[in-house]
């Protein structure tokens, strides 16, 4: 699974970046700096909301009358906590910063280089 999330951040590198790429050549730098810079804030404020999400208080699942007459007290749900929540930390704090990193790359790539040609 982490292999095939990897893979996918990659596919949506390589499509932002042919975007940026296709609005630079036949539209405008600028458009390919805001598509860019938009990328960018997507990913950043998915990652947070998703550390804000998996931080947040366990929530308390009261036992089910089967279980009550058994004598099962319930359990404490936390956020994050399963197979799944590998995967939610590894994107959140080691895919996700990645990508972010290689987008402002390209990103400030382009505006170096249409920054270079404009005429100021």
């Amino acid at each position: 699974m982490i292999l095939s999330m990897g893979a996918m951040m990659m596919v949506a590198f390589g499509l932002i970046w042919s975007v940026m790429w296709g609005a630079r050549r036949w539209v405008h730098a600028y458009l390919s700096l805001a598509i860019g810079v938009a990328a960018i804030v997507y990913f950043a404020q998915n990652i947070i909301r998703g550390m804000l999400f998996c931080a947040q208080k366990p929530r308390f699942v009261p036992p089910t009358p089967e279980e009550a007459a058994l004598g099962n007290d319930g359990r404490m749900v936390f956020n994050c906590d399963s197979a799944g929540g590998v995967l939610d930390r590894v994107y959140l704090y080691i895919l996700g910063p990645a990508f972010i990193v290689a987008l402002c790359v390209v990103t400030f790539r382009f505006a170096r280089r249409e920054l270079q040609k404009a005429p100021l």
